[in-house]
């Protein structure tokens, strides 16, 4: 069984052969000879000469390649399969994100396999609802070394409990199949971590930036906000003083959130809204402050803690945080 797709906006700096595994059985290549390869005559033309074409001449490719007791097991139910594979694939572009923004997505994917009764070889095909763009709407093409492919892999594996990565694979065990991108809306009793991942891809698959940056303001109130009372300032100030190291750079990330939440308030409420240089630095400054939260989130394991905690829990150290209490000096009372 074969699973294969074409990779825009994604251009890899050195060659990689046979391919960069993500993890077991799944590559990504830029090394056209090697795909080639893998297709049959009848392969070809159940694809199509156009996809086939758009497939070699793309800048890279993912594919995922299973055993034959592998591809036994999913024939019944290849759709969910590849629904699942797109899903993943969709996991680790949000890895990329955070080595630095960018709109990498994939063109129609499929999967090929051979018919367990008929013994007659089967294509299905999918694709990603969600595409999506960069911070200021653009799908700019984004260069990568090796070694940053290396460290996206990394956050790749740390990402997966943050999404419903394992429901989804759970989904495709019972021979349901999940939708091709985020396969589930929120739903009560959902972890914030999880949640903002959720609201991230959102924001990212909009090319539109009033409705990105209200999307991405959504994302700071599912890990700072613990009340309704105060928003704009309390969060502005505790995303500065968690990400700030000086005064200087605390005032900025306060004066950026807060002009973020300012052009927000007027697009949830119907207002009109200019698209100018200031909402464009905005965005960006935005989406580079939510990069540094996901990046300390996944690279601090003590930081990751901070917003698994119940919401008062949290709520008593952002306001510690902001106060500059100490936790010995919290405990002593």
């Amino acid at each position: 069984m074969l699973l294969i797709t074409a990779i825009k906006n994604l251009e890899i700096i050195e060659p990689l052969g046979r391919g960069f595994q993500i993890r077991e059985g799944l590559f990504i290549t830029n090394d056209r000879s090697h795909i080639e390869k893998k297709f049959s005559k009848e392969a070809r033309l159940m694809m199509g000469a156009n996809e086939f074409l758009d497939l070699l001449s793309s800048s890279a490719v993912a594919y995922l390649e299973l055993s034959k007791e592998e591809e036994s097991e999913n024939a019944a139910n290849s759709g969910g399969l590849l629904n699942f594979w797109l899903f993943e694939l969709f996991t680790f572009y949000q890895s990329l994100w955070l080595i630095k923004d960018n709109a990498v997505t994939n063109e129609l994917a499929f999967c090929f396999f051979t018919h367990p009764v008929k013994r007659q070889l089967v294509c299905t095909s999918n694709f990603l609802r969600s595409r999506p763009t960069t911070a200021n709407g653009k799908t700019l093409s984004a260069k990568l070394s090796l070694s940053e492919l290396r460290t996206a892999r990394e956050y790749f594996l740390q990402l997966i409990p943050m999404t419903f990565y394992e429901a989804a694979r759970e989904m495709v065990h019972e021979g349901s199949a999940p939708a091709a991108a985020m396969p589930f809306r929120q739903f009560k009793g959902t972890p914030r971590l999880p949640r903002l991942n959720y609201f991230l891809s959102g924001a990212r698959s909009f090319e539109d930036m009033p409705i990105k940056i209200a999307l991405y303001m959504t994302c700071f109130e599912i890990l700072f906000s613990t009340t309704a009372s105060e928003l704009t300032h309390k969060l502005s100030e505790r995303v500065a003083f968690f990400l700030g190291q000086n005064a200087a750079e605390r005032k900025a990330i306060f004066n950026t959130v807060k002009a973020a939440y300012a052009f927000r308030s007027k697009i949830i409420h119907g207002d009109e809204v200019e698209i100018n240089e200031k909402l464009t630095c905005t965005v960006v400054e935005i989406d580079g402050l939510l990069r540094r939260i996901f990046l300390k989130i996944l690279q601090e394991s003590e930081t990751q803690t901070i917003f698994e905690k119940n919401k008062q829990d949290l709520e008593e150290y952002l306001t510690n945080l902001t106060l500059g209490v100490k936790p010995e000096d919290s405990s002593t009372g």
